[in-house]
């Protein structure tokens, strides 16, 4: 699976990049040296609070989704990397975006890798 998933992760990177959403990326392409690594985040409750109003569901059920996802991210990160997907130090940038609107995490997104990647020690 590990193999797999590096492999799917280099192709995207050879066609000429790509915005990658979970597969342990951060990792992956932690030596990539023109990777910009993201992490959208937010405290539990608010969290949820958030999925409640997107996916118009009741709380319980979004916090039993929550829990399962934040689960089953963290034992796909640490069975296949030994890492942790919260620290921060795989990200360049970590946003709580419970707090801004989706419109604003993407401009703050695009603000900040078009700055990483100007930045002569990006790839």
């Amino acid at each position: 699976m590990r193999e797999q998933v590096e492999q799917s992760i280099a192709q995207l990177v050879r066609s000429g990049g790509a915005v990658i959403l979970g597969r342990a990326a951060a990792v992956v392409l932690s030596h990539h040296a023109g990777a910009f690594h993201v992490r959208l985040d937010g405290p539990v409750d608010r969290r949820v609070a958030r999925a409640m109003v997107l996916e118009g569901m009741d709380e319980q059920t979004c916090r039993r989704r929550q829990t399962e996802t934040d689960r089953a991210r963290t034992q796909y990160v640490d069975r296949l990397y030994g890492r942790d997907p919260a620290d921060p130090s795989l990200y360049h940038l970590v946003i709580d975006a419970t707090v801004l609107s989706a419109d604003v995490c993407v401009d703050l997104v695009a603000l900040a890798a078009t700055a990483f990647w100007e930045t002569p020690a990006a790839g």
